[in-house]
C-alpha cells in the first residue's frame, strides 16, 4: 500500500511538471530568453508550446531582444560558380547554398533548407544573385520576352525569403527600357514594431543604370502589405552635372565598402555610388598605372569600416594597393608587392615558379581580412593578409575562393510564422 502511494505520488510530481514550469511568471521566463545566444535558439524556444511562443513574439520583448544581440546568426553564404563578365555589375550567376561551419550548438544547419528551387522559371530565364541583406536575398531576372540585345532591357527584380521559400518581384518600368544595368543593392526599410528593418515585406532596392552616357539610380520599396507582393518606385535620379561616362563595356565592377559601391573604367576613373544618397561621384587612381587588359577581375577595393577603403591593382608583376587620399578627390599609393618575389617566397626557385605565377589571372574575391589571388574561374592559388600583406598559399583542400554572398538568418518572419492563426 505504502510502495502504490509512492508511485502515484511519484506520478503526480511528474505529470505536474509541465504545469508548474507555466507558473512561472513571463517576466521571469523573459530574462531568460533574453539571455539566448542567438536568434536560432529563440525560434526553437518560440515552438516548444504556445506560451512561449506568445512571449517570444511580443514585439517589446523582440525589440529589447534584437538590442541585446544585433549581430545576426550567419548560417552560411551563397556561392556564386559562374562569374558575370559581360557586363559591369556583381558577379551571381548558378548560386549555391553552403552551410557555415560554425552552427549553433542546438541544431545543425542543412543545406537543402535554404535551396532556391522554390523560384519560378529558372531555366528558362538567365538569374543572377545581386544582393544578400539580412535573411532575403535580390536577383536580377533577364526578361524573356527581350529582343536579342536583352542587356538595354534592364533585368526584373525578385526578392525572395529563401527560409520561407517566399518571393516578390518587380518588373521595371517601361520608360526606363533602353538603359543598361550597372546593378542592384538591397537597403534596410523602416524600422516595424520590433526594430527589424529589412525583411520580405520591408525593404529597399537601390538599382543603378546606365543611359546615354549618364548614370542613373532607382529606388525601390516594398509595401506595407502582408504579402508584401507591392512595390514601388520611389525615387529616381540622374548623375546631372557629371562628366560622361565611357562606353558600357568599359566599365567594370570593383565591389562594395563602407557603404558605397565602385566601378572602374579603362581611363582608371573611379566611379562611386553612394547607398545612403543614391548618387555618383567621381576620383581617378594615378595615370602612370599600366593597362590592365581585364579590370573586372583584376581590380577589387576593401576597407572602409574603420579607416580609409583601398583599391588593390593586380597587374603582370606587381600587386598596387593605393588608399584614398583624406579629400577623396585621388588615390595614393600605399603598397606594391612583386609578384614574382613573392612567389619566390613561397614556391623557392623551382622552375615552376614562373608558371604558377603566370596563373595569377585574376583577384579572385576579398572578404574581411584577405584577398585571394588565383587562376580564372575562382581557383585561388595565394592569399594576402590585408592587415599586414602578408601572402600565404592557398590549401588545396580550399581551393575554390569565388564570390560569397553572406545570408543570415531571419528576424522574425520565423517566429511570426509559428504564431496559431
Amino acid at each position: 500500500m505504502g510502495v502504490r502511494s509512492r508511485h502515484r505520488h511519484r506520478g503526480k510530481i511528474a505529470g505536474s511538471a509541465p504545469a508548474a514550469t507555466h507558473r512561472l511568471p513571463d517576466e521571469l521566463l523573459e530574462l531568460v530568453f533574453l539571455r539566448l545566444p542567438s536568434s536560432f535558439q529563440l525560434v526553437r524556444t518560440a515552438s516548444t508550446c504556445k506560451h512561449w511562443r506568445r512571449i517570444v513574439a511580443n514585439g517589446g520583448f523582440l525589440r529589447r531582444f534584437r538590442s541585446l544581440h544585433p549581430c545576426a546568426f550567419v548560417v552560411g553564404h551563397y556561392r556564386v560558380e559562374e562569374f558575370t563578365r559581360l557586363f559591369p555589375r556583381p558577379p551571381g550567376r548558378n548560386p549555391v547554398f553552403f552551410p557555415s561551419s560554425a552552427t549553433p550548438s542546438s541544431g545543425t544547419v542543412h543545406a537543402r533548407h535554404f535551396s532556391l528551387d522554390f523560384l519560378r522559371d529558372r531555366g528558362g530565364a538567365c538569374w543572377e544573385l545581386a544582393d544578400s541583406r539580412g535573411g532575403i536575398l535580390l536577383f536580377l531576372k533577364e526578361r524573356t520576352d527581350a529582343p536579342p540585345s536583352f542587356f538595354v532591357y534592364p533585368p526584373d527584380l525578385v526578392v525572395c525569403d529563401p527560409s520561407m521559400r517566399r518571393h516578390s518581384a518587380v518588373t521595371v518600368p517601361a520608360k526606363f527600357h533602353g538603359c543598361y544595368c550597372l546593378g542592384a543593392f538591397l537597403l534596410d526599410g523602416d524600422a516595424d514594431n520590433t526594430g527589424c528593418r529589412i525583411g520580405l515585406s520591408n525593404f529597399r532596392v537601390l538599382y543603378a543604370i546606365f543611359c546615354e552616357g549618364l548614370a542613373g539610380t532607382l529606388v525601390f520599396s516594398s509595401c506595407s502589405s502582408v504579402s508584401g507582393d507591392g512595390w514601388t518606385l520611389v525615387q529616381s535620379t540622374a548623375s546631372s552635372g557629371m562628366p560622361e561616362l565611357p562606353f558600357l563595356t568599359s566599365i567594370h565592377y570593383a565591389g562594395n565598402a563602407a557603404q558605397s559601391v565602385y566601378w572602374m573604367t579603362a581611363e582608371d576613373t573611379v566611379i562611386v555610388l553612394d547607398k545612403d544618397t543614391a548618387e555618383f561621384s567621381f576620383s581617378s587612381l594615378p595615370n602612370d598605372l599600366p593597362n590592365v587588359s581585364d579590370k573586372a577581375t583584376r581590380i577589387r577595393v576593401f576597407g572602409g569600416e574603420d579607416g580609409p577603403v583601398h583599391i588593390a591593382v593586380l597587374t603582370k608583376h606587381f600587386l598596387k594597393v593605393f588608399m584614398q587620399a583624406e579629400d577623396n578627390s585621388q588615390w595614393v599609393m600605399k603598397t606594391r608587392i612583386s609578384l614574382s618575389w613573392a612567389m619566390r617566397e613561397l614556391f623557392g626557385e623551382k622552375p615552376q615558379t614562373q608558371i604558377t605565377m603566370d596563373k595569377l589571372k585574376e583577384i579572385v574575391w576579398v572578404t574581411e581580412r584577405s584577398m585571394v589571388l588565383g587562376k580564372e574561374k575562382g581557383e585561388g592559388i595565394i592569399s594576402v593578409d590585408l592587415a599586414t600583406m602578408e601572402l600565404k598559399h592557398v590549401s588545396k583542400r580550399n581551393k575554390y575562393h569565388g564570390p560569397a554572398y553572406e545570408y543570415q538568418l531571419p528576424w522574425t518572419p520565423t517566429i511570426r510564422a509559428c504564431l496559431p492563426l
